[in-house]
């Protein structure tokens, strides 16, 4: 805070310096005056909320929110704009940046921990070496490539962990973390743009699949690995490893392909296939039309009605994304393998079962399914149910049981409505009317009225005692409730209606155990008593 000699202040605000206070001019009518710096968003239907949302808050422009469709459509007017090819014929792209880069962090102290841990875990498993292999098989293919610690220029290190896969070509890979950030500094991942959601094709595609008897499927090698990424961004994919020679000593690298594990990675892929296929030759203009419709990600998933079309297809397709360095490979049918005829198709597997978009294909029957993993126990199973005298069951979901449920408390409810209202509310007027023809009674089961409006809480009780006044009149009488004795006013005490002495049984059959069908004793019913 700095007091300035003019008179106002200068505080330094999280938005930046502000001048607030008193200030002296030199208007005749005034001899000192107050202000304030206010900034002003001149937006005629924004909403005073918007000041304070999240949204607003460096995620989103605070003057006007703009909607999926349309970041959507700006992410691929950049790409078309950024997308080059280099001297090998390789595309290259920029990242879709959606905030400044400049608000990254380096990670370089969060990429050294996990890369201390990565280290122990290799060694622990053996397959250090394994890993260092890899590295170095990228290095010598320029996917990757050896950089010196610049503290100039922005820079952002991504850590990096083994998956291991024991049935797949590559059975140890490196898998980086873009979603990795320090405290108070956003991820690479919240940096870019995500792109359009992929998952939503997946219906259309399947359907297509099964458009035709010959279904066919395949994908590209190493997809993302073949598309390279302009120098200007590179940086922000640098990462650490060890020299092989001494294993204390750490090397910088970084990226020079899209990397797996980059939010913005399958848009980048799927966008550089769509322009590939959007400027194919004339020769290529039908293959290229069913690759455009074909692709999730680097699945090519599609179906043919005759062989010939199929083995046009695999041939033209290959050629046609081999010029783009894609090698599309993998290929496997429902047909019966003519190895003259398709020398591409794989040998189907054992069990006839392959994976076709998460669903299984089975290549000999032509069918699709899926696997639901579901534990067995005892709780999902019946016990001792009685069959007898039952002529249907219901096959009831959890929508008819909870309607009956609903039905159950809404007569439940009304009842209870009905009960105090009409019931209860009959009862003092009947009571009131028939005193004198029908005085109360020792032993009689009444109603006591207290302060509570709710009357189905009004508790039962047994008249013990009658006292009579002076004059001979009964006036108060004591009552034995469930919680002990009280002394009430006649007028507050209401008679049930049940006034007849307690039901018996014929000799007959008190004398003999009458039992229901379930084997339960039946008694007779008794005079509530609380005595």
């Amino acid at each position: 805070m700095f007091y300035l000699k003019s008179g106002p202040v200068a505080i330094k605000t999280k938005l930046g310096w502000t001048l607030m206070g008193k200030t002296y001019i030199n208007d005749t009518k005034f001899d000192k005056n107050h202000f304030m710096n206010v900034t002003s968003m001149f937006v005629n239907d924004m909403c005073i909320s918007d000041l304070w949302k999240l949204d607003s808050l460096g995620i989103t422009d605070p003057v006007e929110t703009k909607t999926k469709l349309e970041l959507q459509e700006e992410t691929i007017n950049h790409f078309q704009k950024t997308i080059s090819v280099d001297f090998s014929g390789r595309y290259e792209v920029a990242f879709p940046w959606v905030l400044d880069y400049k608000l990254l962090s380096s990670n370089k102290k969060l990429a050294e921990n996990r890369l201390e841990s990565t280290k122990r875990k290799l060694i622990a498993m053996g397959k250090f070496e394994e890993y260092q292999d890899v590295l170095e098989l990228w290095l010598s293919e320029k996917i990757i490539e050896e950089v010196n610690e610049n503290k100039e220029n922005f820079v952002h290190y991504l850590p990096h962990r083994p998956v291991i896969k024991e049935n797949s070509t590559s059975k140890i890979r490196p898998v980086f973390d873009a979603s990795a950030r320090t405290k108070g500094s956003p991820s690479l991942n919240d940096c870019l743009e995500k792109g359009p959601n992929f998952i939503e094709v997946i219906p259309t595609i399947l359907n297509r699949f099964r458009k035709y008897k010959i279904g066919v499927i395949s994908d590209i090698e190493k997809a993302f690995l073949q598309i390279g990424v302009r120098e200007q961004d590179r940086d922000f994919l640098r990462f650490m490893w060890y020299d092989r020679e001494n294993r204390d000593h750490i090397k910088i690298y970084r990226h020079r392909r899209v990397v797996y594990g980059v939010t913005s990675s399958p848009f980048l892929l799927g966008a550089t296939l769509n322009h590939h296929l959007d400027n194919a030759s004339g020769n290529f203009d039908n293959v290229a039309k069913i690759l455009r419709k074909s692709f999730y990600v680097d699945n090519c998933v599609t179906s043919f009605e005759t062989e010939e079309q199929l083995q046009k297809f695999i041939v033209e397709s290959k050629i046609l994304l081999s010029s783009a360095h894609f090698n599309l490979r993998g290929w496997q049918s429902n047909i019966l393998l003519n190895p003259g005829k398709f020398s591409e198709l794989e040998n189907q597997p054992d069990n006839f079962e392959t994976m076709v978009l998460g669903l299984i294909w089975n290549l000999r029957d032509d069918c699709l399914s899926c696997k639901i993993n579901c534990q067995k126990n005892e709780a999902m199973f019946l016990q001792e149910i009685e069959t007898s005298d039952v002529t249907d069951i219901d096959c009831l979901d959890h929508q008819e049981i909870n309607k009956r449920i609903r039905h159950v408390q809404t007569i439940r409810e009304q009842l209870r409505k009905r009960f105090r209202i009409e019931y209860l509310g009959q009862l003092r007027e009947q009571t009131q009317r028939h005193r004198k023809s029908r005085p109360l009674t020792v032993g009689e089961v009444v109603v006591v009225e207290n302060s509570l409006k709710n009357r189905t809480l009004w508790s039962l009780a047994r008249v013990n005692q009658l006292i009579p006044g002076k004059d001979g009149h009964i006036r108060v009488a004591r009552v034995k409730t469930e919680t002990g004795e009280l002394v009430r006013p006649v007028q507050r005490l209401y008679n049930l209606e049940l006034q007849e002495p307690e039901i018996s049984l014929p000799k007959d059959l008190t004398d003999s155990v009458v039992r229901t069908r379930r084997g339960r004793k039946v008694t007779s019913p008794k005079r509530l008593t609380y005595a």
